[in-house]
Protein backbone atom coordinates (compact mmCIF):
# COMPACT_ATOMS: atom_id res chain seq x y z
CA UNK A 1 0.00 0.00 0.00
CA UNK A 2 1.33 3.46 -0.97
CA UNK A 3 1.81 6.02 1.78
CA UNK A 4 -0.48 8.31 -0.23
CA UNK A 5 -3.39 6.07 -0.60
CA UNK A 6 -4.56 5.42 2.89
CA UNK A 7 -4.83 9.54 3.29
CA UNK A 8 -6.74 9.60 -0.19
CA UNK A 9 -9.23 7.16 1.29
CA UNK A 10 -9.73 8.54 4.64
CA UNK A 11 -10.40 12.38 2.39
CA UNK A 12 -13.02 10.43 0.19
CA UNK A 13 -14.93 8.31 3.28
CA UNK A 14 -15.05 11.87 5.16
CA UNK A 15 -15.75 13.61 1.92
CA UNK A 16 -18.44 11.26 1.59
CA UNK A 17 -20.19 11.53 5.32
CA UNK A 18 -20.26 14.84 4.70
CA UNK A 19 -22.26 14.91 1.51
CA UNK A 20 -24.66 12.77 3.14
CA UNK A 21 -24.94 14.95 6.49
CA UNK A 22 -25.01 18.27 4.47
CA UNK A 23 -26.41 17.05 1.23
CA UNK A 24 -25.88 19.94 -1.17
CA UNK A 25 -25.34 23.63 -0.46
CA UNK A 26 -27.28 25.64 -2.44
CA UNK A 27 -26.90 30.10 -2.11
CA UNK A 28 -30.48 31.56 -2.66
CA UNK A 29 -31.80 35.34 -2.01
CA UNK A 30 -35.04 35.48 0.31
CA UNK A 31 -37.32 38.58 0.85
CA UNK A 32 -38.14 38.98 4.24
CA UNK A 33 -39.18 42.30 5.81
CA UNK A 34 -36.41 43.58 2.56
CA UNK A 35 -33.47 41.64 1.04
CA UNK A 36 -31.65 38.85 3.13
CA UNK A 37 -29.48 36.52 1.39
CA UNK A 38 -28.80 33.20 3.25
CA UNK A 39 -27.99 29.69 2.38
CA UNK A 40 -29.72 27.04 3.17
CA UNK A 41 -27.90 23.45 3.24
CA UNK A 42 -29.26 20.12 3.82
CA UNK A 43 -31.50 17.23 3.40
CA UNK A 44 -34.73 17.23 1.82
CA UNK A 45 -36.01 16.89 5.18
CA UNK A 46 -34.48 19.51 7.19
CA UNK A 47 -32.53 22.35 5.67
CA UNK A 48 -31.20 25.35 7.49
CA UNK A 49 -30.81 28.53 7.04
CA UNK A 50 -27.21 30.30 7.17
CA UNK A 51 -27.04 34.02 6.67
CA UNK A 52 -24.48 34.47 4.10
CA UNK A 53 -22.89 37.03 6.47
CA UNK A 54 -21.68 34.51 8.54
CA UNK A 55 -20.64 32.09 6.64
CA UNK A 56 -18.46 34.33 4.73
CA UNK A 57 -16.91 35.89 8.33
CA UNK A 58 -16.31 31.89 9.13
CA UNK A 59 -14.10 32.11 5.28
CA UNK A 60 -12.56 35.07 6.12
CA UNK A 61 -11.28 33.66 9.93
CA UNK A 62 -9.85 30.77 7.81
CA UNK A 63 -8.33 32.39 5.60
CA UNK A 64 -6.62 34.80 7.67
CA UNK A 65 -5.24 32.01 10.02
CA UNK A 66 -3.81 30.24 7.02
CA UNK A 67 -2.04 33.30 5.16
CA UNK A 68 -0.95 34.11 9.42
CA UNK A 69 1.14 30.67 8.87
CA UNK A 70 2.36 31.17 5.47
CA UNK A 71 4.08 34.82 6.81
CA UNK A 72 6.05 32.67 9.58
CA UNK A 73 6.97 30.46 6.76
CA UNK A 74 7.83 33.19 4.34
CA UNK A 75 9.56 34.72 7.26
CA UNK A 76 11.76 31.86 7.94
CA UNK A 77 12.96 31.56 4.61
CA UNK A 78 13.25 34.88 3.71
CA UNK A 79 16.75 36.69 3.80
CA UNK A 80 15.04 39.81 5.68
CA UNK A 81 12.08 40.52 7.17
CA UNK A 82 11.95 43.36 5.19
CA UNK A 83 12.51 41.92 2.07
CA UNK A 84 9.68 39.67 2.60
CA UNK A 85 7.70 42.58 3.39
CA UNK A 86 8.88 43.97 -0.18
CA UNK A 87 7.93 41.11 -2.01
CA UNK A 88 4.86 40.68 -0.07
CA UNK A 89 3.87 44.16 -1.48
CA UNK A 90 4.88 43.93 -4.76
CA UNK A 91 3.01 40.75 -5.47
CA UNK A 92 -0.27 42.05 -3.81
CA UNK A 93 0.63 45.28 -6.12
CA UNK A 94 1.25 43.27 -9.26
CA UNK A 95 -2.11 41.34 -9.09
CA UNK A 96 -3.87 44.65 -8.36
CA UNK A 97 -2.31 45.90 -11.23
CA UNK A 98 -3.31 42.86 -13.29
CA UNK A 99 -7.10 42.83 -12.16
CA UNK A 100 -6.90 46.83 -12.93
CA UNK A 101 -6.06 45.64 -16.63
CA UNK A 102 -8.44 43.17 -17.29
CA UNK A 103 -11.26 44.63 -15.77
CA UNK A 104 -10.40 48.37 -16.22
CA UNK A 105 -12.78 50.82 -13.66
CA UNK A 106 -15.98 51.99 -14.66
CA UNK A 107 -17.23 55.79 -14.80
CA UNK A 108 -18.89 55.66 -11.25
CA UNK A 109 -15.66 54.63 -9.62
CA UNK A 110 -13.53 56.96 -11.86
CA UNK A 111 -16.01 59.77 -10.17
CA UNK A 112 -15.15 58.42 -6.76
CA UNK A 113 -11.22 58.11 -7.09
CA UNK A 114 -11.46 61.88 -8.44
CA UNK A 115 -13.56 62.80 -5.38
CA UNK A 116 -11.25 60.64 -2.88
CA UNK A 117 -8.35 63.07 -4.35
CA UNK A 118 -9.27 65.66 -1.63
CA UNK A 119 -8.63 62.89 1.14
CA UNK A 120 -5.45 62.17 0.09
CA UNK A 121 -2.98 63.23 2.67
CA UNK A 122 -6.00 61.19 4.99
CA UNK A 123 -5.50 58.38 2.85
CA UNK A 124 -1.49 58.21 3.00
CA UNK A 125 -1.76 58.43 7.06
CA UNK A 126 -3.85 55.64 6.55
CA UNK A 127 -1.69 53.86 4.55
CA UNK A 128 1.10 54.65 6.81
CA UNK A 129 -0.13 53.14 9.94
CA UNK A 130 -1.23 50.17 8.00
CA UNK A 131 2.27 49.61 7.23
CA UNK A 132 3.52 49.99 10.40
CA UNK A 133 0.59 47.39 11.43
CA UNK A 134 1.70 44.65 9.16
CA UNK A 135 5.53 45.09 9.71
CA UNK A 136 5.11 44.75 13.54
CA UNK A 137 2.76 42.08 13.18
CA UNK A 138 5.68 40.38 10.65
CA UNK A 139 7.88 41.30 13.81
CA UNK A 140 6.10 40.00 16.05
CA UNK A 141 5.20 36.69 14.26
CA UNK A 142 9.23 36.64 14.00
CA UNK A 143 9.60 36.20 17.61
CA UNK A 144 6.36 34.33 19.41
CA UNK A 145 4.14 31.67 18.10
CA UNK A 146 1.68 32.39 15.23
CA UNK A 147 -1.60 31.78 17.54
CA UNK A 148 -0.17 34.06 20.20
CA UNK A 149 0.28 36.67 17.84
CA UNK A 150 -3.06 36.21 16.23
CA UNK A 151 -4.73 36.37 18.86
CA UNK A 152 -3.30 39.30 20.16
CA UNK A 153 -4.25 40.66 16.63
CA UNK A 154 -7.68 39.95 17.74
CA UNK A 155 -8.12 42.43 20.46
CA UNK A 156 -8.46 45.35 17.81
CA UNK A 157 -12.04 44.73 17.19
CA UNK A 158 -12.37 45.55 21.10
CA UNK A 159 -9.87 48.42 20.78
CA UNK A 160 -12.20 49.67 18.17
CA UNK A 161 -15.15 49.29 19.81
CA UNK A 162 -13.91 51.44 22.75
CA UNK A 163 -12.15 53.96 20.64
CA UNK A 164 -15.75 54.20 18.11
CA UNK A 165 -17.68 54.60 21.82
CA UNK A 166 -14.85 57.12 23.27
CA UNK A 167 -14.52 59.14 20.11
CA UNK A 168 -17.57 58.93 18.32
Amino acid sequence: MSPLSRPSRLFHFLAARLRRKVGSIRIQNKIQNGTRNEIQYGTQNRIQNVEQGTLLTIIVAFTWSVTASLDKLGIIFAPSLLFYFAAQRFVIGCLSLACLLIHPPSEGLRMVLRKSLRYLPLLIAIGTFEIMAVVSFLFAVNHMFVSYVVAIKRTNILISVMAGGVFF
